[in-house]
């Protein structure tokens, strides 16, 4: 698959079905945006873990824990959790983000809260068994995405599929224990057109980056995730910036993920 063909400025169908049936499910629950001024997120605020940068391991030693983590992702069984704190911020408001995605090789059950500056948290789920893909919002039921792309997952190694595909930025100590941040390329996590604004349209994504910690093992620690994109709010054209931290649990333990 062309690297190129991941993310575009228009988005695939199944995140415009997915935009189109939280319109049609939920007008009482969408709030209107206002213009925004990006805002540092709340994991950026909060404390973070102590790092270093030397004495480090040789690069070497970094290209041997990117082959564990390719291994690991690649062979079809690969299962683990992610809890996703951050923002999504427009060029007055910002809301803030919270979730959790489980994944089991291709399958996966991402849920998104959305938390508005002056209103409620709005949920968008999606979940994907196989080939096929559902999607909900608040107040509405489970509805099957039709023409689904296996280029729209919202899985987080999805793109993975050798070494080329994963950059060694540098070997770091976390806490007292050896780390390595790696960056990812076209990881689709959430999609702008989940934000359930009733105002927000036109929503494309032009760039996402993924930086993540590895242990020694290859096995994912910690991750931060950016998207870059735009939307007309009111008519109105405006940047939108997604930002996520994601904390792993469960790598390697049996995760089920059902159908609705």
């Amino acid at each position: 698959m062309a690297r190129g063909r991941r993310i575009e400025p228009i988005r695939h169908i199944p995140l415009l079905l997915l935009g189109l049936a939280l319109i049609g499910c939920q007008p009482a629950a969408r709030q209107e945006l206002a213009t925004l001024r990006p805002t540092p997120s709340a994991s950026a605020r909060a404390a973070s873990p102590s790092t270093s940068t030397g004495p480090s391991p040789s690069a070497a030693a970094g290209d041997v824990v990117i082959e564990k983590f390719v291994d690991l992702v690649t062979a079809g069984d690969f299962s683990y959790r992610a809890r996703l704190t951050g923002t999504a911020s427009g060029s007055a408001d910002t809301l803030t983000v919270s979730g959790s995605i489980d994944v089991s090789d291709v399958n996966y059950s991402l849920v998104v809260n959305w938390k508005f500056p002056r209103s409620d948290s709005y949920r968008v789920d999606v979940r994907r068994v196989g080939d096929r893909v559902w999607s909900r919002g608040t107040g509405s039921g489970w509805q099957e995405i039709k023409g689904f792309l296996d280029e729209d997952s919202n899985s987080p190694f999805a793109f993975v599929e050798s070494a080329s595909d994963v950059e060694l930025v540098e070997p770091v100590k976390v806490d007292g224990k050896q780390r390595y941040k790696v960056s990812i390329d076209g990881a689709r996590i959430v999609d702008p057109s989940y934000i359930p604004a009733v105002n927000l349209s036109a929503e494309s994504t032009r760039k996402t980056t993924f930086e993540l910690l590895l242990d020694t093992a290859g096995r994912p620690v910690s991750g931060s995730w950016r998207l870059t994109g735009a939307g007309r709010v009111s008519g109105q054209l405006q940047e939108i910036a997604i930002r996520l931290e994601l904390a792993f649990s469960k790598v390697g333990q049996p995760i089920t993920i059902r159908r609705p």
